[in-house]
């Protein structure tokens, strides 16, 4: 079952997918926002993957976790860098980090 409700879009997207539809890449613009949004939902699942993916790969990591005081000084430190220095004088040099 389909349900219509207004959708008020920019000029600029509104005329890429007139555009769109001109050209014959879509029949018209219900089915240029259809493939918009499944394109959005396409693109957030990669994101959620990618996210357990790495999650994953840090809870399977055998290193011992960092301790919380080690990571809140080391958070400190470079605070103070930042403040002293500014953010230029924050870049971790390589080896550093």
């Amino acid at each position: 079952m389909s349900k219509s409700d207004p959708v008020t879009l920019s000029s600029a997207i509104a005329s890429k997918l007139k555009t769109r539809v001109k050209s014959g890449q879509f029949a018209n613009l219900n089915e240029a926002m259809r493939e918009a949004v499944a394109a959005l939902e396409r693109e957030e699942s990669a994101k959620l993957e990618w996210l357990r993916e790495k999650i994953k790969r840090s809870l399977d990591d055998p290193r011992p976790s960092v301790p919380a005081e080690e990571v809140f000084a080391e958070m400190d430190a470079r605070i103070a860098t930042i403040e002293a220095n500014g953010p230029a004088g924050s870049i971790p040099r390589r080896g550093n980090l």
